[in-house]
């Protein structure tokens, strides 16, 4: 029988955006509480496969972009599920892995830049880094500004890559099919991202937080 291999995980980071509509229409009054908690029950019991199973223990230390997925996926199925200390327990302590493991101080992420089709990937991994800072800044953690001993930091990231998702033509590593933005979890990205960016950071102007409504997980 096929057990499947841990680099799948990744595919279930979609899960994400299914707890957060779950939880949205939760606070709207709009679904059967039944079905809520069935769900709910549900992502715990994959919440405890992805971080006690050999596959999803084998997604967490990856050192690219699943290792980010992985620990997103944690984060936001914990919060959903209430575990707000499995939560708070995976965000802060993994920065110190994911930072210096996967970013180098220049900005630049080695382990996506060796793949051939490395914008597409490194873009991926920012994306996820975007949602990471989120979740970190839920629990008070500045992820957005931590920098590692050796002066790794997420913001160098943003700012070594946005020129080149920008102009692509520019790209100067492995890209061998056309950098198509749709294919990233954010179509709109690096404006979808660097706006998350913008609002989310901790010295975001008051009014775009606002505007964003950016007080919960859900946004």
């Amino acid at each position: 029988m096929n057990q499947g291999r841990g680099a799948g995980i990744i595919a279930t980071q979609h899960l994400m955006q299914a707890a957060q509509g779950i939880a949205l229409l939760e606070a709207a009054g709009r679904i059967d509480s039944a079905v809520a908690a069935g769900v709910r029950g549900w992502c715990a019991e994959y919440l405890t496969w992805l971080t006690t199973s050999k596959h999803g223990l084998s997604e967490k230390i990856t050192g690219n972009n699943h290792s980010t997925w992985w620990t997103n996926q944690v984060a936001t199925l914990a919060t959903f599920t209430r575990q707000r200390r499995a939560a708070t327990d995976g965000v802060g302590p993994r920065s110190g892995f994911l930072v210096p493991k996967e970013i180098r101080p220049d900005g630049s992420c080695p382990r996506e830049e060796e793949r051939t089709r490395a914008l597409h990937y490194s873009s991926m991994n920012l994306d996820a880094f975007a949602l990471l800072c989120r979740l970190a800044q839920l629990d008070g953690v500045d992820l957005w500004h931590f920098r590692a001993a050796n002066g790794a930091a997420v913001e160098n990231a943003f700012a070594y890559l946005a020129p080149f998702v920008a102009k692509p033509a520019a790209w100067k590593f492995k890209q061998i099919t056309d950098f198509n933005r749709a294919f990233t979890t954010s179509p709109d990205w690096p404006e979808s991202v660097c706006l998350r960016a913008r609002c989310w950071r901790p010295t975001a102007p008051s009014r775009e937080r606002k505007r964003r409504g950016c007080s919960s997980w859900t946004c």
